[in-house]
């Protein structure tokens, strides 16, 4: 019973991380949002170019949408997944330090858009692939009620941190989050091949034995009978063993 217990609570792991990066995905425009105008003072810079930057971080993200997944048919769902993490972790920490408005745009608008390319396909297909049925159906729930979430607390979380202290803190809680996901990410990878290799020996020991002629059951050209029994098979022993189906 506990076991059965662990493997349920397991089962739920790899949502978890998945919606925590989808969290992360969804935060940062709605956090840009709010903090405008600290960032022009901040920058030196206009208000239209923080919208430039806002907008073309949406642009890089969705063009390069269907390169991600396809990347992620070539590489594997999972080696995406922690690649784009990587890409998004490292233009959070340039934004963060972003000096200006030109470091702003390469960190934030390409960068970070280049990440969430790779892991958003990645957050869905193995989302997917992980579960099944009424699992999976809650499993897609969950990624879109977090996405939601993301939109509705951006607001609040960046309006809150820009006052308080600074729109910077933002994009360093995200590498914080970033590295939290990519070292559970490892750990459950390492759990689900066990988990894999578990259930495999599992569909090998309960797979039926193959049927074997019986001494006596082989019958030579004259009639006589072998003493060793012979597995049987469609190809080998069709007509030469009285337990082979007929041809």
């Amino acid at each position: 019973m506990p076991e059965t217990e662990a493997r349920r609570s397991g089962a739920w792991l790899p949502i978890t991380v998945l919606a925590a990066a989808q969290f992360v995905m969804v935060l940062d425009s709605s956090v840009m949002n709010v903090s405008i105008s600290r960032i022009v003072d901040d920058l030196d810079t206009t208000i239209q170019g923080v919208q430039l930057a806002i907008t073309a971080y949406t642009l890089v993200m969705a063009t390069l949408m269907l390169v991600g997944a396809r990347l992620g048919d070539i590489l594997g769902r999972e080696r995406t997944f922690a690649i784009g993490l990587g890409i998004y972790g490292l233009g959070s920490l340039t934004t963060a330090l972003s000096p200006n408005l030109t470091v702003l745009l390469i960190g934030w608008s390409l960068v970070e858009g280049i990440g969430a390319a790779l892991v958003i396909p990645a957050i869905v297909s193995l989302a997917a692939g992980r579960y099944e049925g009424r699992q999976r159906a809650a499993a897609f729930g969950i990624i879109g009620g977090v996405a939601g979430a993301a939109i509705a607390a951006g607001p609040l979380i960046g309006g809150w941190v820009t006052t308080e202290f600074t729109w910077r803190y933002v994009f360093l809680a995200e590498d914080v989050i970033v590295i939290a996901i990519l070292l559970a990410r490892g750990h459950l990878a390492s759990a689900a091949g066990r988990s894999r290799r578990s259930a495999s020996r599992s569909s090998r020991s309960s797979s039926p034995p193959a049927a074997s002629c019986s001494p006596g059951s082989r019958r030579g050209s004259s009639g006589s009978s072998a003493v060793a029994a012979t597995p049987c098979s469609t190809s080998g022993c069709c007509g030469s063993c009285r337990c082979a189906p007929a041809c």
